[in-house]
């Protein structure tokens, strides 16, 4: 075998190793995005009440995320809050759409007062024409949930599940 031949090895064996790995290991929704948006919209005294979460990974295994609330009624915003939520093993959640129950992770605040539920992640791959495979992971669904005495506790009747955008 010549010096090239043994070169090209040593940089395309750890190459195919990386990318084998990286494939593997992205099995949760925000791995390597900066953030994601849900809304959710609803009526409330003639008024059209909308409610958009951002969240942004605090760190590369979705421990811990910041979300950014924001609530409009006819589109004029009229409340924000921030947080910071942790991901929640413990407990085994559901969400309810359409009389179908979809697989959820739960993020809460460390005194429980806010929890978000997401859909849990489900993997898709494609094969693009020119052979290259992607992997990606969606997660469509969301229900923000309020402790009895937070402010925003009255918008979750209206706002019930949260669509990604």
């Amino acid at each position: 075998m010549s010096n090239s031949q043994f070169r090209i090895i040593h940089f395309v064996l750890p190459f195919i190793f990386l990318c084998n790995f990286v494939s593997h290991s992205q099995d949760h929704y925000w791995y390597g995005r900066k953030r994601a948006l849900y809304v959710a919209a609803g009526y409330s005294g003639g008024k059209r009440i909308i409610s958009g979460i951002e969240i942004y990974p605090q760190d590369s295994a979705n421990q811990q995320i910041h979300v950014k609330l924001d609530i409009l009624e006819d589109w004029v915003k009229v409340d924000s809050a921030t947080f910071d939520l942790f991901l929640d093993t413990t407990k085994h959640e559901l969400i309810t759409l359409d009389d179908r129950k979809y697989e959820a992770i739960q993020y809460r605040t460390k005194d429980s007062g806010v929890w978000i539920n997401f859909e849990k992640s489900q993997k898709y791959e494609h094969t693009a024409s020119n052979g290259m495979e992607f992997i990606y992971w969606s997660c469509t669904f969301a229900t923000v949930n309020y402790s009895f005495k937070n402010r925003f506790k009255k918008y979750q009747k209206m706002l019930k599940v949260y669509d990604e955008k």
